[in-house]
């Protein structure tokens, strides 16, 4: 969402393509159903919350692959990290003008 803000596009545009990879791609969560209206229902958010916390199959897959993306993501933000990295070769990038 914070990308979706800075970038000045709405949102909700880039929601469909998180639930692909949430969903699909990554295995981390479920898509909610909304109604005809485009409405997401009480019952419908009660039910993904449902699937995603119980101790169901597919919960404990949700949980286990979350786990490890997370372990990749944490990777990723800390030090000599690839975040990192690619932060400093951007700086690097950037003219400096006060030279």
């Amino acid at each position: 969402m914070t990308e979706a803000i800075v970038s000045g596009v709405p949102n909700m545009f880039d929601q469909p393509t998180n639930v692909v990879f949430i969903e699909e791609e990554w295995g981390v969560g479920i898509k909610a159903e909304r109604d005809g209206d485009g409405v997401l229902m009480g019952a419908e958010l009660a039910r993904c919350v449902e699937v995603v916390m119980c101790e169901g199959a597919k919960a404990m897959a949700i949980r286990e692959k979350a786990k490890g993306l997370k372990e990749v993501a944490q990777a990723a933000a800390g030090v000599g990290g690839s975040a990192e990295r690619n932060l400093h070769d951007f700086v690097r990038a950037i003219p400096c003008r006060n030279q």
